[in-house]
């Protein structure tokens, strides 16, 4: 099943020259990718209230030119071979391992690192590098909550 959302990115989203910065990119398609799930009736946010964790194995991303200000983005989704929560939700059999699961989940921390960094990283990932620069957001975010309180 394939799935198409268009989105309109914020001012948030742009770097400094007015391009979308990578982060904002990847957090635009796991969006994307939650909404997909919410149309098949296997929620991310149900999932995780019920203790079911949603864990992408594959990505392909094809950026043919980088969005600048102004740009609408067209984004689409699919589900290759079976639903892979249908192995949680359902019993169905598993189509990738765990395995593939932490690959996927090293690759989006390797893209966010990268961008938060501005140059490109190397796998093995340096996780402690990536917990301080994750940390550091966390903690921005927190007071910037707090800011607005």
């Amino acid at each position: 099943m394939f799935y198409r959302e268009d989105y309109r990115p914020r001012l948030a989203d742009y770097d400094r020259r007015g391009r979308l910065s990578y982060e904002a990119i990847l957090q635009i398609l796991e969006t994307a990718g939650s909404h997909h799930s919410d149309t098949v009736n296997d929620s991310v946010i149900a999932g995780s209230q019920s203790g079911i964790a949603w864990i992408l194995a594959d990505w392909h991303i094809r950026i043919q030119k980088r969005p600048e200000s102004g740009d609408e983005l067209h984004i689409v989704t699919w589900v290759r071979g079976k639903a892979r929560a249908g192995a949680i939700l359902r019993g169905e059999p598993l189509v990738a391992s765990g395995e593939e699961g932490i690959n996927g989940l090293t690759l989006s921390n390797a893209m966010h690192l990268s961008s938060w960094l501005g140059r490109a990283v190397t796998l093995p990932l340096d996780e402690e590098l990536f917990l301080a620069e994750l940390n550091k957001r966390r903690e921005k975010e927190a007071f910037e909550i707090c800011q607005q309180k």
